[in-house]
C-alpha cells in the first residue's frame, strides 16, 4: 500500500494497489491543477485514470514502445450525435472499436469517454502502449460501423484524460461505463484502489449516521443528508464543531474552501460545473483539434 496526503483540502489517500507510479511532482501537480475544484468521488476517478495512463506509459517503456494518445470519433453529423447523447449505441460501438484494435495490435489501453464542448458530439480519448499503424485502425473501423477518424499523436498531457471526468460528471448514471483499461500491466489500478478520507467525508459518514433517526418511515432522501453533511461541514469549518483531533488538524489550511466548493459526494445538476480545464487545453492533448463531424 502506498499513503499520501492533499493538505490544502485534508485529503487523505491510500493506494492499495501494486507499483505505484504517480511520483511526487505528480502528485503535487494534481492537487494544483484539481482539488478544491472537483468533489472527492471526481478526484478518485482523476486518481485512478492518472495512475493507469502513468502506469501504461512506464510499461510502454519497460517493452521498448512509447505510448501515444488517440482520439477515436464517429462520422456521424451532428444532429444525430446530439439525438443519440450518451446512448448504450455509440458506447458499444467505441468499445467494440477499441476491442477489435487491441486484438489487432496487441497494444493495451486506458481510454475514457468525452462530450465535445462545442456540438455535444460523443467521442473517445485514449493512450495506447505503443504507436497504432494506420493499417490496422482502418481494420478495425471496416469492422465496426460508423467511426469516423482516430487521431494519433506522441507527446502529451498524462492528465489530459482527467479533463472529461471534471467536466461533466452530471452525466454519470447513464448505464454506460466512462472510463477504463485494457490489457494487463504493472500499476493497472481501479476504483476500489483508492480509498479517500477527509474532514468532509467524516461529515457525510456524521449526517449518514443520524439518517435513521430523523427519516419518515426509515428513509430520507440522499440529497438531504448530502445537505446536512455540507452544513456539518460548515460548522467545522468555522470552528463550532470538532470532527477529532486527525480532521481537525487541517482546518487552518481549508479556511479559505466553502462547504458548497469542496470535496461533498452529493453532485447536483451538471457535477462540477465549476471545473475549467484551460490549464488541460493549453498543455494539448490531441482532442481539441479534431473535426468530429468529418469522417476519416
Amino acid at each position: 500500500m502506498h499513503f499520501f496526503e492533499f493538505s490544502s483540502a485534508g485529503i487523505r489517500v491510500v493506494f492499495r494497489g501494486e507499483s505505484f507510479c504517480l511520483t511526487s511532482k505528480m502528485l503535487a501537480d494534481f492537487e494544483y491543477r484539481y482539488v478544491g475544484r472537483v468533489s472527492e468521488r471526481t478526484l478518485q476517478s482523476m486518481l485512478v485514470v492518472s495512475q493507469n495512463v502513468s502506469a501504461l506509459i512506464a510499461h510502454a517503456k519497460r517493452v521498448g514502445r512509447q505510448a501515444v494518445f488517440a482520439t477515436t470519433t464517429f462520422c456521424y453529423d451532428n444532429a444525430y450525435m446530439q439525438e443519440m447523447g450518451w446512448s448504450k449505441e455509440l458506447t458499444d460501438k467505441l468499445r467494440s472499436f477499441r476491442s477489435v484494435l487491441r486484438k489487432l495490435s496487441g497494444l493495451e489501453c486506458v481510454w475514457a469517454l468525452e462530450r465535445n464542448g462545442k456540438n455535444a458530439r460523443l467521442h473517445e480519448q485514449e493512450v495506447w502502449s505503443g504507436f497504432l499503424e494506420l493499417g490496422l485502425v482502418e481494420q478495425a473501423k471496416w469492422k465496426v460501423e460508423g467511426i469516423g477518424r482516430c487521431k494519433v499523436k506522441e507527446g502529451f498531457d498524462p492528465f489530459y484524460l482527467n479533463k472529461e471526468m471534471g467536466k461533466r460528471v452530471g452525466c454519470r448514471g447513464n448505464g454506460g461505463r466512462h472510463f477504463g483499461a485494457m490489457g494487463q500491466f504493472a500499476g493497472k489500478c481501479g476504483v476500489r484502489d483508492f480509498v479517500l478520507d477527509s474532514p468532509m467525508a467524516e461529515c457525510r459518514r456524521l449526517a449518514w449516521a443520524e439518517r435513521p433517526e430523523r427519516a419518515v418511515d426509515g428513509w430520507e432522501p440522499h440529497c438531504e443528508t448530502w445537505e446536512r453533511a455540507r452544513r456539518l461541514f460548515d460548522l467545522w469549518l468555522a470552528g463550532k464543531l470538532s470532527l477529532g483531533a486527525e480532521y481537525d488538524k487541517y482546518r487552518e489550511t481549508m479556511q479559505g474552501f466553502e462547504g458548497r466548493r469542496v470535496g461533498d459526494a452529493y453532485e447536483d445538476g451538471d457535477g462540477d460545473t465549476e471545473f475549467a480545464v484551460d490549464n488541460l487545453d493549453a498543455d494539448g492533448g490531441g482532442g481539441t483539434d479534431v473535426e468530429a463531424g468529418e469522417a476519416a
